[in-house]
């Protein structure tokens, strides 16, 4: 609550709070928005057996998923394939349904006279990804219960088969990876929405207090969330069963292990971190938002190159042999260049920035 109290205290102090949804003309109004969001939250309530309050990867979280017996006990011993659910898929999923719980206040409070018409127009697309990620909450609490009901049935006696035991995991996955890629897109269309009120403008022209640096600091990792999104999940988790071509080929594995790496810095040097915020001049934050805003125009240039590559076809069809894909595919060294480039160098760079500009240790 610190957090949403932080941001609307600006709001309320330069704009004034707007206290009726009244939001007039055709289209979504804030009224449709607030019962949106409240029956997002419902959505995650109403189902406390599978999102328990718990503590992972350093953090306490009400989005910390249960799996059911069997499968949480692989999780807890970092059983191959089964790992990721918690240190990625539940990761993902816990940092933009906080962010959506810590920011949503700012849009249903806000002065509407003095919206930006973009930032209204922008309503639709929230609205619409919140009624899509409901929907995919409930199709993996259904996935989730199909899996506990059919692990049930083996035990030390009658074992699961190894080769269904990767296919149910497998299935659940996919709507994980359905909910957690519709929990992202819920929040980068509610910091888009954010950024359409023309708030951080504000905050270029007083420079950043250091009870200011939180807002920064959410905003950036919510915007990199899809990065690691699209390539653990949409990518290869999705579409391949990855241990089966680690080794196949050096570059795609250095990449696979980089991102790795980039992730835990991630969660380490920026999203666990919450004390020893800096105060920045205004040219500072300035400078610190045009490196911002420079990092995720070149990350447009890495997304391309990741769809253009298709590790799966690269894995799947071409046995990670990077001479035979090429002859398919003229651009595909230059993809891969890209991505190790864009991982290895530009994300690890920008990871360092940001922390030093916002943090003082």
């Amino acid at each position: 609550m610190k957090r949403k109290s932080l941001i609307l205290s600006i709001i309320l102090a330069v704009f004034g709070l707007f206290s009726a949804f009244t939001f007039a003309g055709c289209g979504v109004s804030l009224s449709d928005l607030k019962t949106s969001f409240d029956s997002l939250a419902k959505s995650y309530s109403s189902y406390s057996d599978v999102f328990k309050t718990g503590s992972i990867f350093g953090r306490n979280s009400k989005y910390v998923v249960d799996y059911g017996e069997a499968v949480n006990k692989s999780v807890e011993n970092d059983k191959e394939g089964y790992k990721e659910l918690s240190n990625k898929y539940n990761v993902m999923l816990l940092i933009s349904a906080e962010y959506i719980d810590s920011y949503k206040g700012l849009i249903l409070n806000y002065n509407e006279k003095k919206m930006t018409k973009d930032a209204k127009k922008s309503f639709k697309d929230l609205d619409e990804s919140i009624s899509d990620c409901k929907k995919k909450i409930k199709a993996f609490v259904n996935r989730r219960s199909m899996t506990i009901s059919y692990f049930s049935q083996f035990d030390e006696y009658h074992p699961l088969p190894e080769d269904s035991e990767k296919y149910q995991i497998r299935r659940l996955k996919e709507t994980y990876g359905e909910l957690v890629g519709a929990s992202i897109k819920v929040a980068t269309n509610l910091a888009k929405t954010i950024e359409e009120t023309k708030i951080y403008d504000l905050l270029k022209s007083t420079g950043l207090t250091a009870s200011d640096g939180v807002i920064v600091k959410d905003l950036v990792q919510i915007k990199l969330l899809p990065i690691y999104d699209e390539f653990f999940i949409t990518e290869i988790s999705d579409k391949i069963f990855w241990d089966v071509y680690v080794g196949d080929n050096t570059r795609l594995d250095d990449l696979v292990s980089d991102t790795e790496e980039r992730f835990a810095e991630f969660k380490t040097g920026l999203v666990n971190k919450t004390t020893n915020y800096k105060s920045l001049s205004v040219q500072e934050t300035k400078r610190l938002f045009k490196n911002i805003e420079e990092f995720f125009r070149e990350a447009k240039y890495y997304f391309n190159a990741l769809k253009d590559f298709n590790i799966s076809d690269f894995a799947v069809y071409y046995n990670c042999d990077l001479a035979k894909y090429t002859k398919k595919k003229p651009f595909a060294e230059r993809d891969l260049e890209k991505m190790e480039q864009f991982t290895q160098k530009t994300l690890s760079n920008f990871l360092g920035m940001v922390g030093s500009y916002i943090f003082s240790a």
